[in-house]
């Protein structure tokens, strides 16, 4: 029996019930529960820095943060 899940999300259309459903199987089989989310590494970006504004991997990861926190409380 897992001990463990990991839900990845991606901020798309479904991420708000995919974070639903990961805690409601966590909750059913009494296992922790773990959401992840990957931004793209900043190398993905190479040759585009002039466009890209300073600070908005940072502006990124707190939105993604944000969120995920949300969600999980809905759930």
């Amino acid at each position: 029996m897992p001990k463990k899940i990991l839900v990845a999300v991606d901020m798309g259309k479904l991420s708000e019930q995919l974070v639903d459903y990961g805690h409601s199987v966590a909750s059913r089989l009494d296992v922790e529960v773990s959401f992840l989310h990957v931004l793209p590494h900043p190398t993905v970006w190479k040759g585009f820095e002039k466009w890209i504004p300073e600070g908005a991997l940072k502006q990124a990861k707190e939105s993604a943060e944000k969120k995920i926190r949300y969600y999980i409380r809905k759930a």
